[in-house]
């Protein structure tokens, strides 16, 4: 069982399985028999809409000083950046843009710096049970079925019971029709050529880096 008293942040990079992540944490806590009213969670903008809580578990994409100093565990998820942004213009319409890959760098370097855990979206899209168990151990639960909460997890989306408001599933966080194309490399048949050519060139060093080859190495 985790200790009391902690505040825990589930961050992560848009559109990279954070949502994901985020969940199995709240699954595996929820698992542990705790009283309802000793865990809560949600996104970051319903954070002063929570009741007092021993746990809290709170969803976030920006690094925030407040929030981060006050945290006591940090999960941290990141995904190829050229498909991240193009999962963001799917589902959000958000126009791909240099500037854009430069925030998702910037704040992947803050949070990765300080997480506990840093889940890889391609490795989770491999072995789910893997990262659960790891996530299991980092919240220090000794035993959990793997499976079971990545059932759970599958069967979930923003009609899934709990409060809702017109943009997500206040509990699971869910948005509608919330996974656009979850393929690892489906930023091929969103974005442009050159801008794909451009996010290659200026951000190179950090695809390498991270294992995500250049489209000329593939």
């Amino acid at each position: 069982m985790i200790n009391i008293k902690k505040l825990i942040l589930s961050a992560g990079m848009p559109r990279s399985g954070s949502t994901w992540m985020y969940n199995t944490i709240r699954i595996l806590i929820l698992n542990q028999y705790i009283h309802k009213e000793d865990f809560t969670y949600g996104w970051i903008e319903d954070i002063d809409k929570l009741p007092p809580s021993k746990i809290r578990l709170i969803k976030i994409h920006n690094h925030e000083e407040n929030i981060v100093n006050k945290s006591d565990i940090i999960f941290y998820s990141y995904r190829d950046i050229r498909d991240a942004i193009a999962s963001s213009f799917r589902k959000f319409g958000t126009k791909p843009s240099i500037k854009l890959a430069s925030q998702f760098i910037e704040q992947h370097f803050k949070w990765e710096k300080i997480s506990n855990y840093t889940m890889r979206y391609e490795t989770m899209l491999k072995d789910k049970e893997k990262i659960v168990m790891e996530i299991a151990n980092v919240l220090n639960i000794k035993s959990c079925s793997p499976q079971k909460i990545i059932n759970q997890i599958e069967n979930m989306n923003y009609n899934s019971n709990g409060k809702k408001n017109e943009i997500y599933n206040m509990d699971n966080l869910f948005h509608r029709d919330h996974i656009t194309d979850g393929r690892h490399g489906s930023w091929r048949d969103t974005l442009s050529e050159s801008f794909i050519k451009e996010i290659e060139n200026k951000y190179s060093s950090w695809l390498n880096d991270y294992g995500y080859p250049l489209s000329d190495d593939q």
